[in-house]
């Protein structure tokens, strides 16, 4: 069941992610959220199997996250202004891509991983042109920033995918 789990909680968290962006997610159900994440995470890095090939490598992403999302929940519980919450959320998009990388290495499918990790890349500079400039070509902030989120969702939710429906001990190469 913890092999498959991701498959369905990637998509769910951008799609959370989305909705935060887009403002009809407010700051307790995110707080909530980041909470939940913090404790699945710990769950998945506590796993003996993350220990080894590719697999140590999304234990280390995993690990990262805790931090980005404990300095994002500190920001929500105690500061109380949301001024660190992107961290989180640029580290989400961020974090993976090396692992990706590793992922497509050990799995025989490094242009499919590059693809997905390129997504990611390419979602977090759309979101960060957005946040600099307000939007361009024609789009506000909040749509840019929404096209952004669909390219790192679209990447990291296609390798979990993969991950999952290739389930073949090869992550462990």
């Amino acid at each position: 069941m913890l092999a498959v789990l991701p498959a369905g909680l990637v998509p769910l968290a951008w799609g959370f992610t989305a909705a935060v962006a887009a403002g009809t997610v407010g700051e307790r159900p995110l707080t909530i959220g980041l909470g939940v994440m913090a404790v699945l995470f710990a769950v998945f890095a506590a796993q003996s199997a993350m220990a080894e090939g590719a697999l140590a490598d999304w234990r280390l992403v995993i690990l990262g996250g805790l931090v980005v999302n404990g300095v994002a929940l500190v920001d929500l519980l105690v500061l109380s202004d949301g001024r660190f919450v992107p961290i989180a959320a640029y580290g989400w998009m961020l974090l993976p891509v090396p692992a990706l990388v590793r992922t497509g290495r050990a799995v025989g499918a490094s242009t499919r991983y590059l693809a997905f990790g390129g997504l990611s890349v390419l979602g977090a500079a759309v979101v960060g042109v957005a946040a600099v400039t307000g939007g361009v070509a024609g789009m506000g902030a909040d749509q840019l920033t929404l096209a952004g989120l669909v390219f790192v969702a679209a990447g990291q939710t296609g390798s979990i995918l993969d991950a999952v429906t290739r389930n073949d001990g090869g992550l462990n190469a």
